[in-house]
């Protein structure tokens, strides 16, 4: 009887010992599922933070809006054709020429003794002239000389002429889609650059934000492997303290042993994916390299899905997000700028086939002054004027083969039919885009619900294991058991969570709706990154 009862009792001991053990990391278990981010009182990054940070500090943006400024430079260019031209010239001229036997003669008939022709020539020219986007072009011009020399012209002889000449195209030439095609189409490229920057701005708050949830998860996942080694280690403590008395085999030390091992290995991964996710966020973020490695903890949490109506994924609801991209995404909307700049060039160069028919007009009149004097030199515009001079003309050219315009049109229309193949792709690319992220924000919102209803029945399974420890039908390799799945059901919960977020994330790319374009202030809005968009169709979609 003795004997009897000095088994109930150790065995009830030992029962106790164990049960102690299985409460404790289940314990713990059950707090870390609910472990917060690091506190708002420590160094820590929010979402918002990040993503300012790359619109501010990226080399990609720098890069884009230099690209946009190149691109007004070459459209400023090309409307450099039409800018008005203005010029002056002064000249004086003085010449010696010998003069013959009788002309010598000649000079002494009017009492002048030389044999030598000495002339002073002073000219004067002025211009200003411009072609019009419709092809015309006009200038005017001035020209006032002064003959002066000292056997005919002694009294010195001023004389003007102002004319207007306009030149207006028939066929070549002719119109503004003709003439200020490459204008037309410098422009367009600037719009659509600036357009790309918009796009690379959505691109890189994706990226931005996909970091950041990563780095999240990382951490997550580095507080639970933590937590996961810490009772591990308190197992192996246990054990060995049944062995030093005596109340399990030896042998048990192996599995607390070996499962301490695995726990710190994946530990161990997991610090270095923190610091992978840490490097990429600062990469994403555009920091300099002297603040890459100081970069603090996330603070955010993941976004929940709860109390969030799903997109829809019926017909008439995917085509009205796949209608709402086209018209939000900065990359299709680029591509339309560049079709359209296409069809610029190529009706430039059609109208380079025809003909050179121009119809030529130009009118003025002449003035004529005596005198030495600087005044009547600048009188000779107005003196002495005794009508109006007109004259008109056509003037035809056309090269045969013309080799240069039918090439021309060639390749502008191989490039009009790129631009809309690249058009058509980014479009089907939109449609794939919207469809996988829509069926990915549904799938990771089931895979939250479903990972949480995972972690809960592994709470009631190492209840109900803790349970047999009391009656001591069950071991601690069992308890390990049914603890790593919670620590593995934990795992897959913060992946799912990191899968919503980057589906959520995806979603707002692909449906461009991150921010508005054709804003010149732009607010960046944390919660973009943490509500569904398009949630609510309108009524018959």
């Amino acid at each position: 009887m003795d004997s009897q009862r000095h088994f109930a009792i150790s065995f009830l001991a030992l029962g106790i010992l164990l049960l102690t053990m299985a409460i404790s990391p289940c314990d713990a278990l059950l707090a870390q599922e609910q472990a917060p981010l690091p506190s708002r009182s420590a160094p820590s990054i929010s979402l918002l933070d990040a993503v300012r940070s790359t619109l501010v500090n990226h080399t990609l943006l720098r890069i884009q809006e230099e690209q946009v400024n190149i691109n007004r430079g070459i459209k400023q260019q090309a409307s450099g054709q039409f800018d008005t031209l203005l010029g002056s010239s002064v000249g004086q001229t003085r010449t010696n020429t010998p003069l013959t036997l009788y002309l010598q003669q000649q000079a002494l008939l009017i009492g002048i003794s030389t044999n030598n022709l000495v002339t002073n020539l002073t000219t004067y020219n002025a211009s200003a002239g411009k072609l019009f986007r419709s092809g015309v072009s006009a200038s005017i011009v001035l020209g006032v000389t002064r003959d002066l020399d000292n056997v005919t012209q002694g009294g010195g002889v001023n004389g003007s002429h102002v004319g207007l000449m306009v030149n207006i195209p028939l066929l070549r030439g002719l119109g503004n889609e003709a003439v200020a095609a490459q204008e037309g189409a410098d422009s367009l490229e600037v719009e659509a650059s600036l357009l790309d920057f918009d796009q690379l701005v959505a691109q890189l708050m994706a990226n931005a934000a996909s970091s950041y949830w990563n780095f999240v998860a990382a951490h997550r996942g580095l507080r639970i492997a933590q937590d996961s080694e810490q009772r591990g280690r308190e197992y192996v403590e246990n054990v060995q303290a049944f062995i030093d008395a005596d109340r399990v085999p030896r042998s048990d030390i192996h599995e607390v042993t070996a499962n301490l091992a695995a726990r710190t290995a994946t530990r161990i991964a997991a610090e270095h994916q923190v610091e992978l996710a840490r490097q990429q966020l600062a990469l994403d973020m555009g920091l300099p390299p002297e603040q890459m490695l100081s970069l603090p903890d996330a603070r955010d949490d993941f976004p929940s899905p709860e109390n969030q109506p799903l997109p829809s994924n019926g017909s008439a609801a995917m085509q009205y997000y796949l209608g709402e991209s086209l018209r939000r995404r900065a990359d299709f909307l680029a591509a339309g700028k560049r079709y359209a700049e296409a069809r610029r060039l190529l009706a430039g160069a059609k109208n380079q086939l025809l003909p050179s028919l121009d119809l030529s007009v130009s009118t003025g009149y002449s003035g004529l002054q005596e005198g030495k004097g600087p005044e009547q030199f600048f009188q000779a515009p107005y003196r002495g004027v005794q009508g109006v001079d007109a004259a008109l003309a056509l003037n035809y050219t056309f090269p045969p083969r013309n080799d240069i315009a039918r090439g021309q049109v060639v390749q502008n229309a191989a490039a009009l039919n790129q631009a809309l193949l690249r058009k058509t792709q980014i479009a089907e690319g939109i449609t794939a885009a919207v469809s996988v992220a829509v069926d990915g924000v549904r799938a990771a919102a089931e895979q939250v619900r479903k990972t949480g209803e995972s972690v809960n029945s592994f709470q009631l399974a190492l209840t109900a294991e803790r349970e047999r420890y009391r009656m001591a039908i069950s071991s601690v390799v069992e308890v390990l058991t049914v603890e790593d799945a919670l620590t593995t059901a934990l795992t897959n919960q913060v992946q799912a969570g990191l899968s919503f977020s980057l589906a959520l994330t995806q979603l707002r790319l692909a449906t461009g709706t991150l921010f508005e374009l054709n804003k010149p202030v732009q607010i960046v809005d944390g919660s973009i990154f943490l509500t569904i968009p398009f949630a609510a169709v309108p009524q018959g979609h």
